[in-house]
């Protein structure tokens, strides 16, 4: 009987090792994908707030060329709260190419802007997020 209660007593401890494990290794795997989202999370906010600042950027040089039709700047620099941007105009007759980088950190996002100037008025053909 004795025999018998020590062999009940380990196959206990075996079932709460196992369990103990395999817990252990569900809390570590949830841990681990807590902080992958975590991290992608962080990168989509700087990258969409380089995509800000890089829209900042068009929307200063689309102003810039409302005060003056003739405007063109192949080095235009801003900063704008944590990140700058680099942006250059353009000019092909009544067009304008816009391109614009924002960054922040390590984190950078490029828009390009197609418009046509008839008069004042400037209307927008395409603007589009480039790779590169």
């Amino acid at each position: 009987m004795n025999k018998l209660k020590a062999q009940n007593g380990i196959a206990a401890i075996l079932t709460v090792i196992i369990i103990s494990a395999s817990v252990l290794i569900l809390a570590v795997g949830g841990a681990y994908l807590s902080l992958n989202g975590l991290d992608m999370a962080f990168v989509y906010n700087k990258q969409n707030e380089a995509r800000s600042i890089a829209e900042g950027c068009v929307e200063e040089i689309l102003r810039q060329i409302q005060m003056d039709n003739d405007f063109m700047s192949s080095d235009f620099n801003l900063s704008l709260g944590d990140g700058t941007c680099a942006a250059s105009v353009a000019i092909s007759g009544n067009n304008r190419t816009i391109i614009s980088e924002g960054t922040v950190g390590d984190y950078s996002n490029k828009v390009k802007l197609e418009i046509e100037l008839i008069g004042n008025r400037i209307i927008i053909n395409s603007w589009d997020e480039i790779s590169g």
